[in-house]
């Protein structure tokens, strides 16, 4: 029996960890094969902050060591993206041309960074996301030359954020489309306290304000313009606007997909396989 898995988070390595427990007598018998377009195997994606703000290693966040999956005989792919299934032969194949059979295939892709339809707004250097930890890289690389920061999006990852890129002596500035913080988890009054707090560790607020343009201007400087017209600069500009399912996988093998992938009781898609 071979089981694929496309995508080495939680989720998948979880997946692989029951399936051996299920079949560890039978290793020889039991084929698992991971794929992931990271260069790294799971790590703890929450503690990326940490990473960012210079106060932990990349090695350190790692859940596992690669001996622990060469023990439970996991064959994992890393820095291999899948780009077909094709469910006729039984095979995934990667961007580089491999193929490798499945008897199970488990779409394990989780999320993307949402980046929100604002004109100017291209995800290319001065202007980032942190999803991953070669994002989370880039991020701090970037920050050692520049001097100021836009966090868009007033969420738990860009509250986060905006701390850690402080941390490395940045000036940072929260831009929220709400009229507090933390919309979806305090009520007013709460929002308050938090904002004070944060403002007292030297971040700053832009409030009830709506971003209506990006531009880059020569030497890298990013302008941001709110609405009515008011405009600002920075060095660079963090994305932090929540996330989408990746589903692109799912729609192409024919699965019903609303927000996510639809799945039955038995995390059965309504596409065997």
């Amino acid at each position: 029996m071979r089981f694929v898995i496309v995508g080495a988070g939680i989720a998948g390595i979880s997946a692989a960890r029951a399936i051996r427990e299920t079949t560890g007598e039978k290793m020889g018998k039991t084929e698992i094969h991971i794929f992931t377009e990271e260069p790294y195997p799971l790590y703890y994606r929450p503690k990326l902050i940490d990473f960012l703000a210079g106060e932990a290693t990349l090695e350190s966040l790692l859940v596992y060591t690669p001996d622990w999956y060469r023990q439970q005989g996991i064959n994992l792919h890393l820095g291999t993206k899948v780009t077909e299934v094709d469910l006729a032969s039984g095979n995934v194949i990667s961007a580089d041309g491999e193929n490798v059979p499945f008897d199970s295939l488990l779409l394990a892709t989780g999320a993307r960074p949402f980046v929100p339809p604002i004109p100017g707004l291209d995800l290319k250097p001065p202007i980032f996301v942190l999803r991953t930890a070669e994002d989370a890289k880039a991020l701090r690389k970037a920050a050692e030359e520049a001097s100021s920061v836009l966090v868009l999006g007033g969420g738990l990852l860009g509250i986060e954020a905006a701390r850690s890129l402080s941390k490395l002596g940045l000036s940072v500035h929260v831009l929220e489309q709400s009229a507090h913080l933390l919309k979806k988890q305090l009520d007013e009054k709460g929002a308050e306290i938090l904002r004070a707090k944060l403002e007292s560790m030297g971040l700053n607020f832009l409030l009830g304000k709506k971003c209506e343009g990006i531009e880059v201007r020569p030497g890298k400087r990013v302008e941001v313009t709110l609405e009515g017209g008011e405009k600002h600069a920075f060095d660079m500009v963090l994305v932090a606007s929540g996330v989408r399912s990746r589903v692109e996988l799912a729609s192409a093998l024919g699965c019903k997909v609303e927000r996510g992938v639809v799945v039955d009781d038995n995390l059965a898609t309504t596409v065997s396989g």
